[in-house]
């Protein structure tokens, strides 16, 4: 659960950036489930190994859906191992992004966002980010998948093409 001061400044960041990214959305194609033949599928979790652990029964979960789908997870380096040995994806791959560890140098974000435009030339058909963090929306947004899911608790719901709220009055674990 986000604090109400972070849930403020990354809902007014989000509310700044809306007319830019609503007018750059205007210019990506609009895909739907039905008729997508879905054949890589981005998770992005790159926070802690307890946050990946808690994703693996919907990873577990997007494999049984789209068995033919080839599965990327995005984690953070330590986690990698285990994410492997769990069999949680078909590729993982570790990644630092700069939030994770507070680095808000500019060259870091731009590091990353190169990062996601290359991971996107793989042609990700569908995305998912179960964080809810503006940031990692952000990023998500970056990789330019043709359908993307995730949480908009913070805000940033035009970085994805389905958008899902979270209620912030339960507790999470």
């Amino acid at each position: 659960v986000y604090s109400p001061i972070h849930l403020f400044w990354a809902r007014l960041i989000s509310s700044i950036l809306l007319p830019y990214y609503s007018i750059l959305n205007l210019f990506r194609t609009s895909y739907t489930l039905d008729t997508l033949d879905v054949k890589i599928i981005l998770v992005t979790e790159y926070h802690r190994i307890g946050d990946v652990i808690m994703i693996a029964p919907a990873l577990q979960s997007i494999k049984a859906r789209f068995p033919d789908a080839h599965l990327v997870l995005l984690c953070n380096e330590p986690t990698a191992p285990l994410a492997n040995h769990l069999n949680l994806a078909d590729e993982v791959i570790p990644v630092t992004v700069p939030w994770t560890h507070w680095d808000w140098s500019l060259s870091k974000w731009i590091e990353i966002r190169s990062f996601a435009q290359k991971l996107g030339i793989r042609g990700i058909d569908l995305a998912f980010d179960f964080k809810g963090d503006i940031r990692n929306s952000w990023f998500v947004w970056n990789v330019g998948a043709k359908i993307s899911m995730g949480y908009s608790a913070t805000g940033g719901s035009f970085f994805f093409t389905h958008p899902q709220t979270m209620d912030q009055g339960i507790h999470q674990s």
